[in-house]
């Protein structure tokens, strides 16, 4: 079992300085419950793999992270949330986003930049991001190393 991985300071990225990433704190998943639930709502419309009881409960536990971005004026508005998990596999140590959903994502795109920074201090090698092929437009720099492809059974 590793170390729960530490969060990240709350700044405005210097890309996008009316937005900031926030982590929630494993005490502070319950207060947020039902804004999460609404925000990542379209994500679990699509994917079949995981249900939203499980994240929260995994983020409750501190195996996966949650995070807003927020807008840094008055009223600190969400904009996105993502969820993250860091995977130890027998060479290496990853981060991944593995759920994301909010308006404007190109608005907040830098804010990833503060993740990356982040998985690099919990000993993290490599960052992947889990998402749509749509990602590729917002995130032009990550390569697309493989795709999965899923058959319900029974």
């Amino acid at each position: 079992m590793t170390a729960a991985p530490q969060p990240i300071e709350s700044t405005a990225s210097s890309s996008s300085p009316d937005v900031e990433i926030v982590p929630v704190p494993v005490q502070g998943i319950d207060q947020v419950e039902p804004l999460v639930r609404r925000m990542l709502s379209p994500v679990f419309a699509r994917t079949r793999k995981i249900e939203i009881d499980d994240v929260l409960d995994a983020c409750r536990f501190d195996t996966m992270q949650l995070w807003f971005i927020c807008e840094t004026g008055e009223g600190h508005k969400p904009i996105g949330c993502l969820v993250t998990e860091i995977i130890e596999f027998p060479s290496r140590r990853v981060a991944r986003v593995i759920l994301g959903a909010g308006e404007d994502a190109m608005r907040w795109r830098p804010c990833i930049g503060k993740l990356e920074s982040w998985a690099q201090r919990e000993g993290c090698l490599s960052f992947e991001l889990i998402g749509r092929k749509g990602w590729a437009r917002i995130f032009p720099e990550y390569e697309e190393i493989e795709r999965t492809y899923s058959k319900e059974l029974g």
